[in-house]
């Protein structure tokens, strides 16, 4: 049973044993939502870990702050093994919680033996006992088993909105655990030493979701008929500079810069659609509802296609323990844990619909041996491993955007998709950006229990060795984009509003149409795909914890916690140090680990202030002076034996989340290949600067890259709070 009153420490927090845990109804089955139940913590809305962390079926995962503290400041361990995801500080592998014979969360001044976060959260799995034991169970939701949400009745009713009330979807999750020693007749007996428990675990989820809506072109439109837009689009290769245009005054159409000629009929010649543009055309999806026109449209914002999208997801889990006795001062056991997620969710949009895959590991061994009646030492290895992979569903398939007639395309099959299509007005769809990323996290952990009459020492040494891994391409297709200024008479106007207190803007006669210049190749702007990925690094480091932890019993009545902890938090490093930092020197200046690279860049021309080299390879200093002490005291007055005082101070390292920061370790490689810079056109040209037929552009190298004007210097700026001018040009 648990020990309600605790009398000898300031730890805060609480313990939850596996009758509780089993009698809880806990979404999922995760054990991250008992962590609600512990006073002090509360919801944190949003966050990393929520969008880019997976959590099997439980639908209802949130990161959960503790004490004030951040999020991302909690530490998980299974039986005592590190388990955490260093990109967005969440535990990765998630035992079903039949599984656990106790969940404990602490937080406030807790023992030195514990660090490496402001919160830790450790959960023990079960071992097998003398007799065999074991269960099934089987959960099942869906909408027929819930009522209707008042909620959304009230938002219906209010808003003239026709979402279920109930959508659809269903839940079923089943498994089992079995347990018992281990006994082979006529091999081995191990009724006495030897205990076993396994646990596997098996859900699916599956729903479908509200109605999304969107506008789509009409198949004339798509053929360069724009007769039944009600407005006038213009050809721009009849584009001049109009002689009448005074720069003093407001631009508008009676004083544009330019002068344009309609199409005749608002009709595109055939021979004028750029080939490429009419290949991408055909992704577009096609109109399922009647009642919304191009002209209500632009005024009221309806939409012409609807369709239902789909979200499923489904896991297995599975856990094991074996126990050893072998005698009365040592035992031993060894944990597993294994993992296989996913995810799918459909669009209506083409090229947009995408699936995640995780496939967590954890390997945990641990010796406990009995020195005499006063001395424990304890020593656990460990292993944790994540692997988290999204992508479309495109991904593997034909290369779409070399299908279109664009050269240059990326060559990895993961990014395969067409370019990110915005589209002003319309649909827009593709864009593929796959993101893998993982952490293995290798870990020896040794701790020495001693009690000298009233004192109990626990100190010891934490060590981990971990990788980090990530691959990603986000605009891995490039991207294109259209606003209806090649089209349009006054060209600054191109994608304002369409509408204003229910009739058309003063300006939307002059914008163009967007599709138009999408037909016509004509970009407003475009994006080239990173020829290798925007981010690609591996990175090594060590993090080092040493403690001392001593609780003396003062009297029958108090107790003092008087602890010490140092952490040296891990030196992430690549091994050819890759990457670069900033000096702030000089205006600022970026100094690259490998000077290898920059010498040739240097020869060739490059601008020196981005090309110092001599960084350290973990490019950021290392702190090495993060002691943590930790006093405190409880006294159990002796005329309330119910009450228990107490008081304490400690310092706590956060844990750090390194995915923002870990572009800056990037492969130097990455920028002796990479797309180049496109300059946006004013829309006052003939054709743009990015006519889709003839992308993309084939890749720079970094002698080329660091002499153009992305990369001048230096960047002069007059900062707050006199103004906030921009003089200059910086590379960000």
């Amino acid at each position: 049973s648990t020990q309600m009153l605790h009398t000898d420490d300031t730890t805060q927090g609480q313990v939850v044993h596996a009758d509780m845990i089993q009698a809880l109804p806990l979404n999922g089955g995760d054990f991250t939502n008992l962590m609600l139940t512990n006073a002090g913590t509360n919801i944190v809305v949003g966050g990393s870990g929520a969008d880019w962390s997976y959590h099997g079926i439980n639908r209802e995962y949130t990161e959960v702050s503790s004490v004030g503290a951040q999020a991302q400041s909690t530490s998980y361990s299974v039986d005592g093994v590190f388990d955490y995801d260093f990109n967005f500080s969440v535990p990765t592998n998630i035992p079903n919680d039949l599984a656990i014979q106790e969940f404990k969360m602490m937080s406030g001044t807790y023992s030195a033996q514990y660090g490496v976060g402001v919160t830790d959260v450790n959960v023990d799995i079960k071992s097998g006992t003398s007799k065999l034991h074991g269960a099934v169970y089987e959960r099942t939701e869906g909408q027929w088993l819930q009522v209707d949400s008042s909620y959304q009745a009230a938002i219906n009713k209010a808003t003239g909105s026709t979402t279920p009330l109930n959508p659809p979807f269903h839940q079923n999750q089943f498994g089992g655990t079995l347990g018992g020693p281990l006994y082979i007749p006529h091999a081995y007996d191990g009724r006495k030493q030897t205990f076993w428990f396994i646990s596997y675990d098996i859900a699916g989820f599956g729903q479908t979701n509200q109605v999304s809506t969107d506008f789509v072109p009409t198949a004339a439109e798509l053929g360069g008929d724009f007769s039944a837009y009600p407005f006038p689009i213009y050809d721009p290769a009849t584009t001049v500079a109009n002689p009448s245009y005074n720069s003093s005054l407001p631009v508008g159409p009676t004083n544009s810069p330019i002068i344009r000629t309609q199409f005749p009929g608002n009709k595109i010649p055939t021979k004028r659609i750029d080939p490429a543009a009419a290949k991408l055309a055909a992704y577009f999806d096609s109109a399922n509802i009647t009642t919304c026109d191009e002209a209500q449209h632009l005024v009221t914002g309806c939409y012409n296609y609807a369709a239902n999208t789909q979200s499923t997801k489904k896991q297995g889990i599975g856990t094991a323990r074996i126990d050893q006795y072998f005698g009365a001062k040592d035992r031993a056991y060894f944990t597993v844990n294994l993992a296989n997620m996913s995810q799918t969710n459909t669009s209506i949009r083409f090229g947009q619909s995408g699936s995640v895959y995780i496939r967590p590991k954890l390997f945990g061994a641990t010796w406990a041996h009995t020195v005499n009646a006063n001395i424990l030492n304890q020593a656990t290895l460990g292993y944790s491993r994540d692997k988290f992979v999204n992508g479309q569903s495109t991904a593997y398939g034909p290369d779409l955007s070399a299908n279109l007639g664009l050269a240059n395309t990326n060559p990895n099959p993961v990014t395969y998709d067409v370019p990110q299509l915005g589209l002003f007005n319309y649909q827009g769809f593709g864009g593929g950006s796959p993101l893998t990323y993982g952490d293995n996290i290798y870990q020896g952990v040794d701790n020495v229990t001693w009690v000298i009459k009233r004192h109990t020492l626990n100190f010891g040494i934490d060590f981990r060795r971990e990788q980090m891994v990530e691959f990603d391409n986000f605009g891995g297709t490039g991207s294109l984009n259209f606003n209806g200024e090649f089209t349009s008479l006054v060209p600054s106007f191109a994608g304002q509003g369409t509408s204003s207190n229910g009739t058309y803007s003063s300006t939307v006669p002059y914008e163009g149409n967007a599709l138009a210049d999408m037909l016509l190749g004509q970009t407003s702007s475009a994006g080239g795909p990173p020829p290798i990925a925007s981010d690609d690094y591996m990175l090594w480091g060590s993090n080092w914890n040493l403690y001392l932890q001593d609780d003396y019993r003062a009297t029958d009545h108090l107790t003092l916690n008087l602890g010490l902890r140092w952490e040296r938090p891990a030196n992430f490093h690549t091994r050819n140090g890759d990457g670069y930092t900033l000096n702030l020197n000089n205006g600022g200046q970026f100094v690259w680990g490998n000077c290898s690279f920059v010498k040739p860049i240097l020869a060739a021309g490059g601008n020196p202030n981005f090309l110092q080299c001599g960084a350290p390879n973990t490019l950021v200093p290392i702190d090495t002076k993060d002691f943590a002490p930790r006093i405190g005291f409880s006294y159990n007055p002796p005329m309330a034996p119910k009450l228990v005082i107490r008081g304490g101070f400690g310092i706590f390292y956060g844990l750090y989340s390194r995915y923002y920061d870990g572009s800056q370790y990037d492969l130097d490689s990455l920028y002796n290949e990479t797309a180049p810079s496109i300059p946006s056109p004013t829309g006052q040209e003939t054709q743009s600067t990015a006519v889709v037929q003839n992308l993309w552009s084939a890749p720079v190298n970094a002698n080329s890259l660091f002499v153009t004007p992305g990369w001048e210097f230096p960047f002069n700026q007059v900062n707050w709070p006199t103004n906030h001018t921009q003089i200059g040009r910086a590379h960000v």
